[in-house]
């Protein structure tokens, strides 16, 4: 959605799927590791979590289009509403 802005490879690196998608892994694995910390979840299973969030793995490209629109609905989110 956004690759016509980054023109180069290293804004492609920085902005491209795998690093939008490690950004969110990089998250959840902070989540892990705050939960842990306070007694949320087990040591072990943040280390689990933390251990799976790495987005080098082969996953099929992003989706490029906007979601498809229902006949007469605005949107097809969660909040969707047919009018």
């Amino acid at each position: 959605m956004l690759e016509m802005l980054f023109t180069t490879d290293a804004m492609r690196a920085a902005f491209g799927d795998v690093a939008r998608v490690q950004g969110m892994l990089d998250f959840e694995a902070g989540l892990a590791r705050a939960e842990a910390a306070v007694g949320v979840i087990p040591a072990a299973a943040a280390l689990s979590i933390v251990q799976c969030c790495r987005a080098d793995v082969d996953c099929p490209p992003l989706p490029r289009s906007p979601p498809e629109r229902r006949p007469g609905g605005r949107h097809q989110g969660g909040v969707s509403r047919n009018t």
